[in-house]
């Protein structure tokens, strides 16, 4: 009986760990807003390494807004760079809320909602290297209330 709850422990501990390095080494890096806003002169950075150029990746943001949030929308420019070199940048337009309902979209409890953005998919980077990824609102107004913080998440794809 002892060695069936050592060996059960064991077990149980292993599937922990191999789930917490999981869980670790692929966390999605995320900067907070400042006072929950986004002010036009603030440009998240997110610095990555791209260890394999022959794969393919798939970038994502995680949005995470609240009601306070006054557009149905976000649209905001990102750009790629490598060392001084552009990438790639393009205009993204994600909707925060639902057009006619008006309730928030994405995933959460309470008052706090994340959307998933997809911004490149099956992508595939020049060369090896340190890459930055810049975020830029793109809306009318200089301070955008009710965003929480964003999130970049890069996975390669097989």
């Amino acid at each position: 009986m002892y060695k069936k709850i050592v060996l059960f422990n064991s077990i149980l501990l292993s599937i922990i760990a191999v789930i917490l390095v999981q869980y670790y080494t692929s966390r999605p890096q995320k900067i907070h807003f400042p006072q929950q806003q986004w002010q036009d002169d603030f440009s998240p950075q997110f610095f990555f390494s791209v260890k394999d150029c022959k794969k393919k990746y798939r970038l994502s943001l995680f949005l995470t807004y609240n009601k306070k949030y006054g557009f149905q929308n976000l649209y905001m420019q990102y750009g790629i760079q490598k060392g001084e070199k552009n990438i790639t940048s393009a205009i993204h337009e994600t909707q925060l809320f639902h057009s006619i309902s008006g309730k928030p979209l994405g995933k959460g409890l309470f008052k706090k909602k994340t959307k998933t953005i997809l911004l490149l998919d099956n992508y595939q980077f020049p060369e090896q290297g340190e890459y930055t990824l810049f975020l830029q609102q793109f809306m009318r107004k200089k301070i955008l209330k009710g965003l929480v913080k964003i999130q970049l998440d890069i996975q390669a794809l097989s």
